[in-house]
């Protein structure tokens, strides 16, 4: 991906409250020694190269986990980067207030099924950092050490959100079903080496 570009005073503003806000969180991925903060710059910067003219998707990207995981808040994105940047943030923040008495697990069923269902309702900047989000994500998904059930499960949760998403007026519709079907071909290479070796694919 190409590297994201400060192409103004209000993206060189979100880079550091992103940088800053998520400061000592790092990536599932890999050896979890990436900051977390590389996610939502790759999402930005993925905006970035296909809709460099939308500076509100931009910073909405850079922004887009801020509320959900760290102590900012919407008043703060409101009151630094005005009202079209806070109802984005808010559009793509996930609002678990009313789940937490369910197990984990189910938790996160209903929050990934609640996304999908809100998709076509959202504004295209939030549409964008969503797709943004996924093609950043799915990427990683062979590195996360969750086992294959979580792999997959994610990739079928990612399926899913390309489903509702691609026929918007965006190249990364394209992007992401070429990263779809690049993970699941690794997947089923992995679920055939293990196989292969007398492994129960499935732990």
């Amino acid at each position: 991906m190409n590297e994201l570009k400060i192409t103004s005073d209000r993206i060189k503003q979100a880079l550091a409250l992103a940088t800053e806000a998520h400061k000592g969180a790092f990536r599932k991925a890999g050896d979890g020694k990436t900051p977390y903060v590389s996610h939502p710059i790759e999402v930005a910067s993925i905006i970035q190269q296909y809709h460099p003219e939308n500076e509100n998707a931009i910073i909405g990207a850079l922004l887009h986990d801020t509320v959900e995981d760290t102590d900012v808040t919407f008043e703060d994105i409101e009151e630094m980067f005005g009202v079209e940047v806070y109802s984005i943030i808010k559009e793509v923040t996930d609002d678990e207030s009313d789940l937490q008495h369910l197990p984990k697990d189910e938790l996160k069923k209903v929050r990934r099924q609640r996304q999908v269902d809100n998709l076509k309702n959202i504004s295209f900047e939030a549409q964008l950092i969503r797709l943004g989000d996924k093609i950043s994500n799915v990427s990683t998904i062979a590195s996360v050490n969750k086992g294959p059930e979580w792999q997959q499960e994610y990739l079928n949760f990612v399926k899913d959100v390309y489903e509702e998403l691609k026929d918007i007026n965006s190249p990364m519709t394209g992007l992401l079903k070429d990263k779809i079907s690049v993970v699941s071909t690794e997947l089923k290479v992995k679920k055939n080496l293990n196989k292969a070796e007398g492994l129960e694919y499935g732990g």
